[in-house]
């Protein structure tokens, strides 16, 4: 919701985004205008939570790694994994589960050839109890909003 699209919406008084993120919305022009604004809140961060421990113990335990190794033919060759550590590419961190990426669908291909970093599609969130959690919030939102309570995740407009 740019400032352009506000302006074809003279009466809008409440936005209800269902998602987490808000950088789609321009605040200042909402907080200008007096419209209130509210997310999911956290809706999703119990299956983000969950996501975030596999992609840590995929990481330490080298199970996508392993994975590769195995589904390449290499481990008849080799017969043992090699086990060593890695770290990123500059060498600071000693491994990584990635879900989120600055720029997607884009990842960096600097990260492809890496053992130590699991890759996953900005997926995390993506569950049924994840989208019924940020469906019972909307409609708390929006609910509140029309009996004039407070909102259930309003979005701070300081």
């Amino acid at each position: 919701m740019r400032k352009d699209t506000l302006d074809c919406l003279p009466s809008l008084e409440f936005i209800v985004t269902s998602c987490v993120g808000i950088d789609h919305i321009d605040l200042s022009e909402c907080r200008r205008r007096g419209i209130s604004v509210a997310n999911i809140g956290d809706a999703f961060s119990d299956d983000v939570a969950d996501c975030a421990v596999g992609l840590l113990i995929d990481v330490l335990r080298k199970v996508s790694a392993a994975h590769r190794f195995v589904r390449a033919g290499s481990w008849p060759e080799l017969e043992v994994f090699p086990l060593g550590s890695r770290f990123l590419v500059d060498g600071r961190i000693r491994g990584a589960g990635l879900d989120v990426f600055q720029n997607e669908p884009y990842v960096p291909k600097e990260l492809f050839g890496l053992d130590n970093v699991v890759l996953s599609p900005h997926q995390a969130f993506f569950t049924p109890d994840s989208f019924k959690a940020a469906e019972d919030i909307s409609v708390a939102n929006l609910e509140a909003f029309f009996s004039n309570k407070p909102l259930i995740s309003p979005i701070r407009r300081d």
